[in-house]
């Protein structure tokens, strides 16, 4: 009963990330109705989900899954660490793979990194008829649904849609020095010029991992190469030796000198906590930054597109698959 459990995990995942609104717009294909008697074992499932909102995001995920499956056990594999995507996760999850030993679900971003490593090489199961059994085929949004599959086929159930490309910004720390939000990366040096004069650090940078700068980076790249040419660089139709991605390392390279100067030590977990201890006047994050404040008591923030990305919507989608 393993493999029931497994995908039954996926369906209340979906249901409780907003699946069960969206399939609320269509006739559903199947209901969840009273709970079922469940097939005993265990049910492990990775993720880099450990820091204090994500692990109540995931707890949530798990506490329906135990009321609809009250048998089943289910292990709660996540790993610290590594990139900020789940680096160490990764390389557990695969060694995993490698020995014949995968767990029983496992988490994902969508596209380029659950399209071109895992589904590429033959290590995920074609969802395609959970996708169809739910309905999901006809409420998801159909950019998202691609971003999942390959060969017209799902590979992954998303538990979420993030704008990753945003600025949150320490109210005070703009005020005290009579800034507006920046909306260009020259009005944001501006700004940082500002700051570094009162002797306060602007950007938030967390290096003991790789992964916060890359992210950073992004934003620095779209302003530059614009929204299609970026997206090339993923798509293989723009290449990174490209001139664009010289200027913006150089917006990169600039930036660090407004950075917090510990950015060595620090760690994508404790970035947030730069912003409310009034270490740095900002961060570059996705939207799941306002829940991790509020859950810190830190309300005295803003929030603004990151410089030169007004009217993009660069999306981020963790998912979960088999």
């Amino acid at each position: 009963m393993k493999r029931l459990n497994r995908r039954e995990f996926l369906k209340m995942s979906a249901l409780v990330a907003g699946g069960a609104a969206l399939a609320g717009c269509a006739p559903p294909a199947a209901a969840p109705g009273a709970p079922k008697p469940a097939a005993g074992g265990k049910l492990e499932i990775f993720s880099w989900w450990t820091s204090g909102g994500e692990i109540e995001a995931l707890n949530g995920l798990y506490e329906v899954f135990k009321k609809r499956y009250p048998g089943v056990e289910i292990v709660n594999a996540a790993i610290a660490g590594g990139t900020s995507s789940g680096g160490d996760m990764k390389a557990v999850l695969q060694t995993r793979m490698m020995g014949g030993d995968p767990p029983e679900s496992f988490q994902v971003h969508l596209g380029g990194e659950l399209l071109g490593s895992y589904v590429a090489a033959g290590q995920m199961e074609d969802l395609e008829f959970l996708y169809k059994e739910e309905g999901w085929d006809k409420v998801f949004p159909k950019e998202l649904i691609e971003i999942a599959s390959t060969g017209g086929k799902p590979y992954s159930v998303p538990v979420n849609i993030h704008r990753s490309n945003m600025m949150w910004y320490n109210k005070k720390m703009l005020e005290g020095v009579g800034a507006q939000p920046p909306k260009t990366w020259d009005e944001w040096f501006a700004l940082a010029e500002k700051l570094k004069a009162k002797g306060q650090p602007t950007l938030a940078i967390a290096e003991s991992g790789a992964g916060f700068t890359a992210h950073v980076f992004e934003t620095m790249m779209i302003p530059v190469l614009g929204a299609d040419k970026f997206k090339g660089l993923f798509a293989g139709s723009t290449s990174w030796e490209d001139k664009g991605i010289a200027d913006a390392l150089n917006v990169l390279k600039k930036a660090l000198d407004y950075a917090n100067p510990d950015f060595l030590n620090v760690s994508w977990g404790d970035v947030n906590d730069l912003m409310v201890n009034g270490k740095v006047g900002m961060i570059i994050q996705g939207d799941w930054t306002p829940g991790v404040l509020w859950s810190k008591k830190f309300q005295d923030f803003g929030w603004a597109p990151a410089p030169g990305n007004v009217g993009i919507y660069q999306m981020l989608s963790d998912s979960f698959g088999l």
